[in-house]
């Protein structure tokens, strides 16, 4: 599925290849949203949908089985993490946009491709748990991916400096030691580690983002009660705020269930979110529009997506859609990872023309890489959302007019004076132009002509 600017309207989408029944990734261009990327773990597509001659060995059904990541370093280069079917060693592999997959020739520009094979250079030289995920630093110029020891309660997390280079910071933190699922939330720092052995908790960790550095914050009882003896939890994600958690999986019936856990209070308790026809419950993800989506399983075997709509509300007033797209069989149980952001270097300013009272002053942006949106205020009261847009003032005086400009989240605003003359009369001699007071000598006077226009 895809979001549609402006209004992040989410559609419908096949790709003409099939991917693993866990995670997946998808790599996209934070300006225009074009596809540069997607992988399975194993395969890789570029952007035209060409599949890549060298394959990547990751286990294409673990629950968080790929990461990726822009080399901050290099931003034509692209890290792809993975977890080896056979070892179960973390590797990473690179994916260069300035190569050709395709055949060379111009026209046609590079779309990428694969450089080297998968390595576990750089990083830890023991079995993988299932989970793992890539966070931003605090200066957002580097990155700190989290992985777990299997059969242990060490996390090793690796910096991605601003150069690329990784270095590697093993902490025994917690109980947990088979995590299959690590969910993030940026308004508090807070990671949801969930356990893949069903008399393990949910645990919720802290990271220091300047460092790298894991606490433990708390654990959230009533999610070690499994009935399934392999698995209770599949996957947790938070709302925008970290206020409430929401937990996919098996809570002690034979049926699943998706949960909210309320975190503002100081007693956690899962409590049922009210869905529709489903068996088994599995992933759920935060969306650019701003509602959770959730894949689960049907009488049958068909994997259905749902919806939490406004999830920053206590679970009573949640409202779950149960078949939003439609009932189609989405033939997965994990949702893609995408690429964490690096600080875009977003940058604003505009120029402007026609500075007459009662005529209009036009407004030009030059906003670099780009833009999703953008606010104009006018600094007399009235603003617009369009991108380049004319405002008539029916005063003369200096107005502070702001460009605000948004892309992915961030935002970067910019005031500038427009000076407005005084112009009380319009003398029209082309359909185009317009005269000021102060264009005509003071010794000339003025006659004021009534225009009239007819239509028929």
């Amino acid at each position: 599925m895809r979001f549609v600017r402006p209004l992040l309207q989410p559609q419908n989408i096949n790709t003409p290849f099939a991917l693993g029944t866990g995670r997946s990734a998808v790599a996209s261009d934070p300006v225009t949203g074009e596809v540069i990327f997607t992988t399975d773990g194993n395969f890789v597509y570029d952007g035209m949908d060409r599949v890549l001659a060298t394959t990547l060995g990751g286990n294409t059904a673990l629950n968080q089985g790929v990461a990726i990541a822009q080399n901050p370093g290099n931003r034509d280069q692209f890290y792809i993490f993975t977890i080896n079917n056979g070892t179960g060693l973390l590797e990473f592999t690179i994916f260069d946009l300035t190569q050709y997959s395709g055949p060379p020739g111009f026209p046609a520009p590079a779309e990428g491709d694969l450089v080297g094979l998968p390595s576990n250079t750089g990083l830890p030289a023991t079995p993988r748990s299932p989970g793992m995920i890539i966070i931003p630093n605090d200066t957002r110029d580097g990155f700190w991916l989290i992985s777990h020891q299997t059969g242990t309660t060490n996390y090793d997390v690796v910096e991605i400096d601003a150069t690329g280079a990784f270095s590697i910071n093993t902490q025994a933190v917690g109980a947990i030691t088979n995590a299959v699922n690590l969910s993030f939330n940026q308004a508090t720092a807070q990671l949801a580690i969930a356990s893949s052995e069903p008399t393990q908790t949910v645990e919720i960790l802290s990271i220091d983002q300047a460092t790298g550095t894991l606490t433990l914050v708390t654990n959230i009882p009533g999610t070690n009660a499994s009935t399934l003896g392999t698995e209770n939890i599949y996957d947790t994600e938070w709302s925008n705020n970290g206020d409430f958690l929401y937990l996919s999986g098996n809570f002690e019936t034979g049926a699943d269930s998706l949960m909210q856990v309320d975190m503002t209070q100081a007693t956690l308790i899962p409590r049922p979110v009210s869905t529709s026809g489903m068996v088994r419950s599995y992933g759920i993800q935060m969306a650019p529009d701003s509602a959770i989506y959730h894949l689960y399983e049907i009488a049958g075997g068909a994997l259905q997506l749902g919806r939490i709509n406004e999830p920053d509300t206590i679970f009573t007033q949640v409202l779950y859609a149960p078949v939003p797209l439609g009932s189609t069989d989405f033939g997965g149980r994990q949702f893609p990872a995408f690429l964490p952001q690096l600080n875009p270097d977003l940058s604003a300013d505009f120029s402007f023309s026609g500075t007459c009272q009662n005529a209009p002053t036009l407004f030009y942006p030059t906003i670099i890489p780009g833009s999703d949106s953008v606010r104009w205020d006018f600094g007399d009261g009235s603003s617009s959302l369009q991108l380049g847009p004319s405002h008539t003032y029916a005063t003369d005086s200096t107005f502070d007019v702001t460009l605000t400009a948004f892309l992915n989240g961030d935002s970067v605003s910019v005031t500038k004076p427009v000076t407005i003359t005084a112009f009380d009369i319009q003398i029209t001699v082309q359909s185009d132009t317009t005269f000021c007071r102060e264009d005509f000598p003071p010794s000339i006077r003025i006659k004021r002509h009534r225009q009239c226009s007819c239509s028929g």
